[in-house]
């Protein structure tokens, strides 16, 4: 279900909510209007995103970890989702899945799920480099057994995992971002692929290979574009060119939280942002969310979306001059 209101003959205002779409899913809705938007003759449409209330997403959302096209291969196998003897203690997916409930931007808990990474696969090797004010160049972690288990932290001589956890906490203190290279201690081949590795600040595609340079993105995404087209599966004619025209727009809003899972709030009631349409009659509309990289975002939830739109005579265009004309003028 669409609401349609309208304030006067030149503004429409078209409140959209994820749970009432038409059709599609929830990061790629459908919505059709019941009455469609009808841009008088002789003007020119305006539409802005006037407000947007949305829960910041989170790269550590299910629509990321679950997704079919993730992999993490060795060999014949896929680590992400099974557990093979003597390569991984558990599927790396469940070692992500355990950061959905907790608040990714506290360095105690970025230290425990990179400690969980290198004990859910001993084969892995996390590398800070360089590192200040430490005396080392580099600091290397690793587990160095499972079964007891050990870890292995450049610059310290204890393997209790307590210790190295406090050591690595203090380490993470210094940087701004949690940037580290994940290597293998054997050089083994993995191939790494799907929306997973955004958590890793990595692009999905095409697969990756060990070493790999990491930015542990734990405060979610700090701007968010918002892409609209109209009547894309709409049979409508531009009124101008007598033909179909489709329109596809974007906005960009920042996120005023970079906290996943926490509400943010948009509104603009400005002039600014406002993007022009020349479509004739609107039935539909499609909405969809994209990051910096023009990646899809996933795992939004309960949001809500109004769309203003404007109609603007368009100005009355002089008569072309002609040599005629002109030497009218001239006598």
């Amino acid at each position: 279900m669409t609401v349609i209101q309208a304030s006067d003959d030149k503004t429409v205002k078209v409140i959209l909510n994820s749970e009432f779409r038409s059709s599609g899913t929830i990061n790629t809705p459908y919505f059709d209007l019941v009455t469609p938007i009808k841009l008088p003759p002789r003007h020119t449409g305006l539409c802005n995103v006037e407000v947007f209330i949305a829960n910041a997403p989170s790269l550590f959302h299910d629509d990321y970890l679950a997704n079919a096209e993730n992999l993490l291969s060795f060999g014949n196998n896929n680590l992400w989702t099974t557990q093979v003897a003597g390569v991984n203690i558990e599927p790396l997916r469940d070692t992500f899945q355990r950061c959905q409930l907790m608040d990714m931007t506290l360095v105690s808990n970025i230290a425990n799920f990179l400690l969980d990474l290198v004990y859910c696969c001993p084969d892995f090797v996390i590398t800070f480099t360089p590192v200040l004010p430490l005396s080392v160049d580099t600091v290397v972690l690793r587990c160095t057994d499972p079964a007891a288990p050990t870890f292995s932290l450049t610059g310290e001589a204890s393997t209790l995992r307590y210790d190295v956890y406090l050591a690595l906490q203090e380490l993470l203190n210094t940087l701004v971002y949690a940037t580290f290279t994940l290597s293998s201690y054997t050089n083994g081949i993995y191939i790494l692929r799907g929306p997973w590795l955004q958590c890793l600040g990595v692009d999905p595609i095409p697969a990756q290979g060990l070493p790999l340079t990491c930015k542990l993105t734990v405060c979610g995404l700090t701007y968010m574009n918002i892409n609209a087209s109209f009547g894309r599966s709409v049979l409508a004619s531009n009124t101008y060119s007598k033909k179909l025209v489709n329109s596809d727009i974007l906005w960009t809003i920042p996120l005023s939280r970079e906290q996943p899972n926490q509400s943010i709030y948009y509104t603009n009631y400005s002039l600014n942002g406002k993007i022009s349409y020349k479509q004739s009659v609107m039935e539909q509309i499609e909405i969809y969310f994209t990051d910096s990289k023009n990646l899809p975002v996933m795992g939004l939830t309960d949001w809500t979306l109004v769309l203003t739109f404007d109609f603007i005579e368009d100005e009355e265009k002089p008569p072309a001059e002609t040599s005629k004309r002109a030497r009218r003028y001239l006598t």
